[in-house]
């Protein structure tokens, strides 16, 4: 069988693949809910995923990592346990290792592939990090699929087929997204899309817990700051943040009696939508300032837009709801929360991994999707007129992933020069901001001269990585180079980390 991923930042989601109506998967720890919280624990008896890596975390937590999709891409170990060094995409191989044995419990088969769930503006070192994550945990992917894109497509098959511009509203537990799509009965066409990395409901979650801090203190009237509290009490503000900002969603007023940390005295809680509103309007406001620059970048105004669809748990803020049906106000236009607002993405992946096994077509499910690139891909570099640093943009962001392929030359600087390096960029708006993406080496040269001419080609694959093909443009023969990602694991790293997944989850139940 084939599944559907939501690899969250909060929470995780598998889905089984069967047409239009996937079946997601229950939580085998607690088979009343169907999220998996993206936690793990290590221990001395082995890996804890989930429920049950939070439930140990009072215990010692140093071994306790949740959020660590936050942190995919980065260089180094995110937690040092059991004389082992633990990196983010390993952390996320136990848990995706968890989310498919769960899923053959409910279907005893293996898992042939997964289609998994990415936010849409993750650049190419995160979606390589997921990448990493399925292969040890010894997961073919079929397809590393934007989040919105997934929302839209699960919308599609729930929708009437009609032409319409859709906008997808994707505000999750730790990342906002915003996608620009045409929908024309089966094809999903993306116009444009961005987001921001570090921006959800956790952050949302902070914003509330500072408040809860303010009237604690003001009641007991001493000042109380969150960095004194110890592990106990900063987990029960954390619950309790979390429990009152879903309770806000519902009601005008939420009450929490005899809250208390430590040995302090208890005191009767009360907080208003309006407080809470308050102290997160700047971060509403922000994801507003996307959704204008995606729509900008798609070359469309708002009243271009026929239905906003909302998905993921903080898009249930009325606040959210409110603000966007005041920046969509024509009569016709449709602002939609999706009934299944923190499902939808994982049962858009398991579609999606449907059509990708070529079973759509025979169940009557004729739905393309047509993908845009994320980011602006470059060359930075001395410009040899200007004698300036720039950067050389070969791909543009929202270019179509089917056309996205560019030819550049470049030369050698030195008599004697056997090898050209170029630093490969990327940046989502100002070439200034342009981060490394990796170092493609080409070389050795068949000449060495000043002035000898390389010509690179950058291409993207379906799945949205980037690859690159060098040659002599007078032989046209191939020249060899080698293309590093920045911070990529290699393959000796790789191969340990693998058989610690193994080791850590070989005692796991099926």
């Amino acid at each position: 069988m084939n599944v559907g991923i939501d690899l969250g930042t909060s929470y995780s989601l598998i889905a089984i693949a069967q047409g239009s109506e996937p079946l997601v998967v229950p939580d085998s720890q607690d088979p009343e809910f169907v999220e998996t919280p993206s936690s793990v624990y290590i221990s001395p008896d082995g890996a804890f995923v989930g429920r049950r890596a939070d439930r140990m975390e009072s215990e010692n937590p140093a071994f306790h990592r949740r959020a660590f999709k936050r942190r995919f891409g980065d260089k180094e170990a995110l937690l040092r346990a059991q004389g082992q060094d633990w990196f983010p995409a390993t952390l996320a191989a136990l848990l995706l290792t968890k989310l498919v044995r769960d899923a053959t419990r409910v279907r005893p088969e293996d898992v042939e592939a997964a289609v998994i769930t990415i936010p849409a503006h993750f650049d190419q070192m995160k979606q390589q990090a997921v990448l990493e994550a399925a292969y040890l945990a010894k997961l073919k992917v079929l397809d590393l699929f934007d989040e919105p894109t997934a929302a839209a497509l699960h919308y599609r098959m729930q929708a009437e087929a009609r032409r319409q511009t859709l906008l997808v509203y994707d505000f999750g537990g730790g990342t906002f997204d915003v996608s620009v799509l045409k929908l024309d009965h089966g094809e999903l066409v993306e116009r444009a899309k961005t987001g921001v990395t570090e921006l959800g409901g956790k952050d949302l979650d902070t914003r509330l817990k500072a408040l809860i801090l303010a009237q604690y203190g003001q009641a007991l009237g001493q000042p109380v700051a969150a960095e004194d509290l110890s592990l106990p009490d900063r987990l029960k503000l954390d619950h309790t943040a979390e429990r009152l900002k879903k309770a806000l969603t519902l009601n005008e007023v939420v009450t929490t009696e005899g809250f208390s940390l430590g040995a302090l005295a208890p005191v009767a809680i009360e907080l208003t939508r309006g407080d809470f509103e308050d102290a997160i309007q700047e971060d509403i406001e922000k994801t507003l300032i996307t959704t204008l620059q995606c729509l900008d970048e798609s070359n469309l105004d708002p009243a271009a837009v026929d239905t906003v669809l909302l998905v993921g748990g903080s898009s249930l803020v009325p606040l959210v709801q409110r603000r966007l049906k005041q920046l969509f106000n024509r009569p016709e236009q449709r602002v939609v929360c999706d009934r299944y607002a923190t499902r939808a993405v994982v049962r858009g992946a398991a579609i999606r991994a449907h059509e990708l096994s070529g079973q759509a077509v025979r169940d009557g499910l004729p739905t393309s999707i047509r993908k845009v690139t994320g980011w602006h891909i470059g060359v930075a570099g001395l410009d040899p007129q200007t004698q300036r640093f720039g950067v050389d943009t070969v791909l543009p962001k929202n270019t179509p992933i089917d056309a996205a392929q560019a030819t550049r030359p470049y030369y050698t600087t030195h008599p004697d020069q056997d090898r050209i390096v170029l630093n490969v960029v990327q940046y989502l708006a100002r070439p200034e901001d342009a981060k490394t993406l990796g170092t493609l080496e080409i070389g050795p040269l068949p000449v060495r001269r000043q002035g000898y001419c390389v010509e690179v080609t950058f291409r993207y694959q379906d799945n949205g990585t980037l690859t690159v093909q060098t040659r002599d443009p007078h032989t046209r023969q191939p020249i060899a180079q080698t293309f590093t990602l920045d911070g990529a694991a290699d393959a000796a790293r790789l191969a340990q980390q693998r058989r610690l997944v193994q080791a850590y989850t070989a005692a796991w139940e099926r």
